[in-house]
């Protein structure tokens, strides 16, 4: 924002005037959605949820218009979608909230022009992690994730698994309800061996 300033304290031209106030205009309004979907995603009511939801959805939207007519809304990034889906967790079906969560990383999937990071399917993990605790279903849920994020990775690397996405993998094993306790061992061991290599680089 200093920059804008400076430039235009320098007399540039009308056209560069115009310019200078949209960068300005859509630098605000990014951090205006980032800050209001970090609310919801901090939030306690279920409601806000759904306008973490809404609010994402204009992002998308003006993402598939030309850039005069955005009136200023910014594109999707992938913070916005991370908030947006830890938003989720408070709504009060909890399978509608991971098909809304898995329907939005579908979409950084399918979008070469967004800004991928992992934390977008990390996110997924900690979504499904809380709404699933104790089901025997989240297991394969979250093995299900890493399997599709790893897949993803190949055409885009910033969704190539980090530190954090298997370290969450461990806690869903660590907390598995499921019998086959030797099976969940071994991916659990596995897992752990990768993250060992992750973290020595």
């Amino acid at each position: 924002m200093h920059v804008v300033h400076n430039i235009m304290t320098n007399g540039l031209k009308d056209s560069s005037r115009e310019i200078a106030n949209s960068i300005a205009s859509i630098d605000i309004k990014s951090n205006a959605y980032n800050l209001v979907l970090g609310m919801y995603r901090d939030s306690k009511f279920s409601a806000d949820a759904t306008n973490a939801s809404k609010l994402l959805s204009k992002a998308i939207d003006s993402g598939k218009k030309e850039v005069k007519e955005r009136n200023g809304i910014p594109l999707p990034t992938h913070q916005l979608l991370e908030y947006t889906i830890l938003s989720l967790s408070k709504m009060p079906d909890g399978d509608a909230a991971i098909k809304e969560a898995e329907r939005l990383t579908t979409f950084i999937e399918e979008t070469d022009n967004l800004d991928n990071s992992i934390t977008v399917y990390n996110a997924l993990l900690s979504l499904c992690t809380k709404v699933l605790y104790g089901k025997q279903e989240l297991y394969d849920k979250a093995l299900s994730i890493l399997a599709k994020s790893k897949e993803t990775s190949n055409t885009h690397l910033e969704l190539k698994p980090n530190a954090e996405t298997m370290s969450l993998i461990i806690k869903v094993c660590a907390h598995s309800k499921r019998k086959d306790h030797e099976a969940v061992l071994g991916t659990a061991a596995k897992i752990f061996s990768e993250l060992t290599v992750l973290t020595s680089v």
